[in-house]
């Protein structure tokens, strides 16, 4: 077992989605041919994107077609996978009822020194910041996000650390995805009284990297098994 680090200072912000940052980083990769496990894959869309050469495999709990493998991430993967060198497990986390057996399963299939490529949505971004201040609830975490969206585990930076951690998995780089707020723009001219919630905002984020950004992206590799 790992101790996590007391640190977890983002490094940047950037404009892409997780689905643009995640393919990117693939993109990115030397090796050849690279296994790609994509868990919570949804319809897949992220396949589209990848312009690299790879083996993917996409898993989801509830499949939307006939190429998605069905995985319980509470239950050991399907027989016959086989470990990868990349598992992409982007939006998932917070839906997890069971985070610490649902991440030993899920790096179980990770070769030793692969990728894990995460993302959450951001608790700490400006506008969750703003809203719980102002209303006394958080966007995402909500009431009404737990009822729909099933959003049952809040995934604050330090706790996913020691979440990765006891589970073999180190974080090399933490960042915010999605931008940060702008506060000119054509949206203005149709409510100019935002102007005011835009400049907390972006105060907000320029005092406090972990501020901006509506989502975090994590990229982690396996260290131990």
């Amino acid at each position: 077992m790992h101790a996590p680090s007391n640190k977890m200072n983002t490094v940047q912000n950037l404009s892409l989605n997780r689905y643009q940052w995640a393919s990117s980083l693939i993109n990115s990769m030397n090796e050849p041919v690279v296994k790609v496990f994509d868990v919570g894959a949804r319809d897949g869309v992220i396949f589209n994107l990848i312009q690299k050469n790879i083996e993917y495999t996409a898993f989801d709990l509830a499949p939307k077609n006939d190429q998605i493998i069905p995985w319980d991430l509470t239950f050991q993967a399907p027989e016959g996978i086989g470990k990868c060198d990349v598992i992409l497990l982007l939006d998932v986390l917070e839906h997890l009822n069971n985070p610490w057996i649902c991440i030993k399963n899920l790096v179980n299939t990770l070769k030793l020194g692969g990728k894990l490529i995460l993302t959450t949505p951001n608790p700490f971004h400006s506008e969750a910041r703003f809203t719980l201040f102002a209303k006394g609830w958080m966007p995402c975490f909500s009431e009404s996000d737990l009822i729909l969206n099933h959003h049952v585990f809040t995934p604050r930076p330090h706790v996913i650390n020691k979440l990765l951690a006891d589970n073999g998995i180190k974080i090399e780089e933490i960042l915010t995805l999605d931008g940060k707020t702008v506060i000119f723009d054509k949206k203005l001219l149709e409510n100019p009284f935002r102007i005011f919630k835009r400049i907390i905002k972006w105060t907000m984020e320029n005092r406090n990297k972990m501020a901006g950004g509506m989502s975090l992206g994590i990229i982690a590799r396996k260290i131990n098994d």
